[in-house]
């Protein structure tokens, strides 16, 4: 499921009449700080 594969970030589910039509997924990814050469 979307759920599972996200370490950080967002779902997002849109319900119109009772019904799901509609998830996003947001995923954010951290990258360790590296020297510039």
């Amino acid at each position: 499921s979307s759920l599972q594969q996200i370490n950080y970030g967002e779902l997002v589910i849109t319900i119109h009449n009772s019904k799901i039509v509609q998830i996003e997924k947001t995923e954010k990814r951290r990258f360790q700080n590296q020297e510039r050469r």
